[in-house]
This record gives C-alpha cells, structure tokens and sequence, in this order.
C-alpha cells in the first residue's frame, strides 16, 4: 500500500478533489509539521484548561501513532 495525501475542497455535501500528492518525502514533512502544530495547540489549551490539553495531547500520540504508521520514513 502507497500513502497518498488527497487535498480537497468540502462543501458539506460531497468533496471534490484538488489534489493527489504521492511523494514520499513531501508527505513526511507534511506529517511533521502537522504533528508539531497539533503539539503546540495542545500545549496552549493546557494552559488554558489541564484537562482539554491532556485530551489534545492524547488525540496527537494517537494521530501520531496512525500516520507513523501509513509513512515508512516518519
């Protein structure tokens, strides 16, 4: 199986496709970076409310896990 990201565009009824992106190194630093970002979210809403960022921090060990999963180099 080959991991492809697909960027579309959702209007709430259907999808449509904008996008099909199957390099390899290019969807690692995708994933990377969205990792990062959803780090840092959860760092900022513990600040806010201990409980909602431990949820955050939770829900990205699990996205984490999932894409480390799909991308062979991550």
């Amino acid at each position: 199986m080959k991991p492809v990201l697909l960027i579309a565009l959702d209007d709430g009824d259907k999808a449509l496709p904008l996008a099909r992106i199957d390099n390899l190194r290019l969807l690692d630093r995708c994933a990377r970076l969205f990792i990062a970002e959803q780090r840092r979210e959860a760092a900022r809403l513990q600040k806010r409310d201990r409980a909602l960022g431990l949820c955050a921090r939770e829900e990205v060990g699990r996205i984490e896990r999932t894409l480390r999963g799909l991308i062979p180099t991550l």
